[in-house]
């Protein structure tokens, strides 16, 4: 059964706790080293991370062809 959970209310610390009893519940053995909480939390950084870069790469683009377009109009008024 899949079901969300809302943690982006709970400071770092409160996250890992959640997900580790999560996975205790689920009956999944874990050394306190592991902390699956704390490795899925720093995963979801990672990815959050490199989705957020793409988009600003993906708006940077937008802006430079917008300025592009303008540009070549501008020259196409002049002529």
């Amino acid at each position: 059964m899949n079901q969300r959970l809302n943690v982006y209310y709970f400071s770092g610390w409160q996250k890992v706790k959640i997900i580790n009893e999560i996975y205790t519940g689920m009956g999944v053995e874990y050394s306190k080293e592991e902390q699956p909480g704390k490795k899925l939390l720093e995963d979801f950084k990672v990815q959050q991370k490199k989705e957020w870069q793409a988009a600003k790469e993906q708006k940077k683009a937008e802006r430079m062809a917008k300025k592009q377009r303008k540009a070549e109009q501008k020259a196409e008024r002049k002529k």
